[in-house]
């Protein structure tokens, strides 16, 4: 990867460096004309003052103030204790603040609402087992939640990336739901809404393009599902593993699988979780019909607190054969057009915005044998290790990687690569010692064929659309920026914005042009975390590593070097953002943990583990920036909100301790513990810990 220049400290860095000794005379003088354009006789009450704070306001300045007022939903003044006795009035409600610190509301640029509260099902809750473990878990579980023989038994939130440690009992994770039930259609979702895990009962449900019940297995895998080879995980044999992903998933038949419960049943405890969690703003990055009505209705009912921009989508879990292709284009801006204008007159609710999927997931199976390959669009081929799996220590190491050019693999029948009867598998491995399957060279896959998707991107941005595109391998950002720059070359500057979410894996050469585009680039910074268990899934198909722990840490790697590439984007001049994707991963948007990670990129409680590129990390003014006025300007709000000026709309939240403190005394790892004491949205409190007002 090739060097950056550091980037210059901002003024918002320079001012806070010596916030802690609180120079408010300083502060005062620069916010004086904020407070002061308007004659005493002019100046109405406040319904809240905030007094004695650490008002970090993210504006132009990086300014820092101590008191703050508003009345209604609109900021009346920012600036010192003494000056904004001036707006007190008989009903004031004065909030001491005791010194706290209080930042804008945050914006969460990248969610799924409908995930985020906990359901009152079987839940896997993300947390890693064996595959031995998993059984027992799931049994239990239906115990607990009889269902009905013959039945779907759908678990959420199942770590595919972690655990899942195989046995001699359980070889697959095919064989271990087996175990589970053989009478019950199971479907565990994995905690990225891009993996599942099925039985044989719900692998002979797979119907094909003419919705004929065929079952999936080595044979239809070759004839009815070929498309679908990269999506689906097989053993020695070639029968399915157990393991789909993407469109696969699709093929069973079964319904509510992103989400078990209906958001129209869940939406007001949406409300209270981003709330309790400083959220005022989010992307609503798949936003469905049926996430569009619950908003409305939350709306409707005054009980709406947060502003939410839809990026609207349907029908992610559909077989290829009905996904949409070029001809449906008019018809899917017809639509999106349609909910654009319904929602204009709401003050909450934008429907403004499109999602578009490039491509799928970055991690392989190191477990199965063969192993799967990642399904993210790459540009180059992904590797072929090949691992051993220790049941006694439970590790993965690389052993040796498989040439799809060598001898072995030019010498290798075509359809030994895909088919191939026991004595040629075994003959195969036992003189070559890798899998036959191995000699396949695979670069993943495009959710859509890419001139659908330029085709696509070229009519949202025609249409105003803000366009926002889940990539996660570099040839997926590489047909993004393409498509956008196409698009920008075509109909001219747009007046809003776009860009990329996730950005895994961005090339070099497309971290330059995102900078040079001004694209929005929402990272999801609790993922740049260097964890062995999950760099094993990714890196080993990347770079080419040794069984040493230390290869898969090298500064050299190309993942290494351009995973997440946070400060790169920044100094090229993208707009970097934060959104959760929760409840990918987890459930809680955890807006702390996220700002942590995207300054330390370490693993907590590991410090001899080696970080996932320093030379990428944020600091702490920049991952402010990026929940709060760069959200902003990502939502088309900036001029509103995104920060604690006099004129916008009053959305603040108090906290129980200085994250900006704790990043600039070596405390860091501290960030994630931080709560949230009070928020304020639209001028009212939504949501408050124990803090009492006086009147005044």
């Amino acid at each position: 990867m090739s060097k950056v220049e550091e980037p210059k400290a901002t003024q918002r860095a320079q001012m806070i460096q010596g916030a802690s000794s609180f120079s408010f005379v300083t502060m005062a003088a620069l916010l004086m004309f904020v407070g002061g354009c308007t004659s005493e006789g002019e100046r109405k009450a406040a319904d809240h003052v905030f007094t004695h704070g650490k008002i970090y306001t993210v504006d132009s300045q990086g300014s820092v103030a101590q008191a703050l007022a508003t009345r209604g939903h609109e900021i009346l003044y920012v600036g010192t204790n003494e000056g904004v006795e001036d707006f007190l009035g008989a009903n004031t409600e004065i909030w001491n603040l005791e010194g706290r610190l209080v930042l804008p509301g945050l914006h969460d640029t990248h969610i799924h609402p409908e995930g985020i509260v906990e359901p009152e099902v079987c839940d896997l809750e993300s947390e890693a087992r064996s595959l031995t473990t998993l059984v027992t878990f799931l049994k239990d579980c239906l115990d607990r939640y009889p269902i009905e023989k013959g039945d779907w038994f759908i678990v959420p939130q199942w770590a595919f990336s972690l655990g899942n440690q195989p046995s001699s009992q359980y070889p697959t994770i095919r064989t271990a739901l087996d175990a589970v039930s053989t009478e019950h259609k199971i479907i565990l979702m994995g905690n990225d809404g891009h993996h599942a895990a099925v039985n044989s009962a719900t692998l002979s449900e797979a119907r094909n393009a003419k919705k004929n019940k065929v079952g999936l297995s080595a044979n239809t895998l070759q004839s009815d599902f070929v498309e679908y080879t990269e999506l689906i995980g097989v053993d020695e044999s070639g029968e399915p593993n157990g393991a789909v992903s993407e469109s696969a998933i699709a093929l069973f038949g079964a319904t509510n699988l992103w989400t078990p419960v209906p958001i129209s049943e869940t939406i007001e405890g949406v409300a209270e979780i981003l709330a309790s969690r400083g959220i005022t703003s989010i992307i609503d990055a798949m936003a469905s019909r049926e996430n569009l009505d619950a908003y409305k209705s939350l709306e409707s009912s005054g009980k709406m607190t947060f502003r939410v921009r839809a990026a609207q989508f349907e029908g992610y879990y559909v077989p290829k054969s009905e996904r949409p292709g070029l001809k449906e284009i008019p018809e899917q801006l017809a639509t999106w057009r349609k909910q654009r204008k319904e929602f204009s007159g709401s003050r909450l609710i934008k429907a403004d915005s499109v999602k578009v999927f490039a491509d799928g997931v970055l991690e392989g199976n190191p477990l199965a044998q063969p192993p799967t390959l990642p399904n993210a669009a790459s540009l180059k081929p992904f590797k072929q290790p090949v691992f051993r799996f220790d049941e006694a220590t439970q590790a993965v190491e690389v052993v040796s990687y498989v040439d799809p050019q060598s001898q072995a693999c030019q010498s290798l029948e075509p359809h030994m690569k895909a088919s191939y009867s026991s004595a040629d598998l075994a003959h195969f491995i036992e003189q070559y010692g890798h899998h036959p399957s191995q000699c396949v060279e695979s670069r993943g896959v495009l959710e859509f064929d890419e001139d659908y998707l330029k085709t696509y991107i070229a009519a949202l941005y025609r249409e105003g659309f803000s366009i926002h595109v889940h990539t996660i391998g570099d040839r997926a950002v590489r047909v993004a920026v393409d498509s956008l720059e196409a698009a920008r070359v075509e109909y001219g500057e747009s007046s809003v914005p776009h860009g990329l979410a996730h950005a895994q894996l961005i090339h070099p050469t497309d971290q330059k042009r995102i900078g040079e585009m001004g694209l929005f680039v929402v990272f999801t910074h609790g993922w740049s975390s260097p964890e062995r268990e999950y760099m094993m899934t990714v890196v080993p198909f990347i770079d080419q590593i040794s069984s040493e722990t230390k290869t898969l840490y090298r500064e050299n790697n190309y993942y290494m070097q351009n995973a997440y590439p946070a400060r790169s984007i920044q100094t090229y001049g993208g707009v970097v953002l934060a959104g959760s994707d929760a409840p990918v991963e987890m459930r809680d948007p955890a807006p702390f943990l996220h700002m942590e990670q995207a300054i330390t990129r370490g693993l907590e409680g590991s410090p001899d583990t080696p970080p996932l590129n320093t030379s990428e990390s944020l600091d702490i003014e920049s991952i402010i920036e990026a929940y709060t006025i760069n959200g902003a300007i990502a939502m088309s709000h900036s001029e509103e909100l995104g920060s604690i000026e006099v004129g916008k709309t009053a959305d603040f939240i108090v906290l129980d301790q200085d994250v900006i403190n704790l990043a600039k005394t070596e405390r860091t790892q501290q960030i994630s513990e931080t709560q949230v004491l009070l928020t304020v949205f639209d001028g009212e409190v939504v949501f408050n810990r124990g803090i009492k007002p006086t009147q005044h």
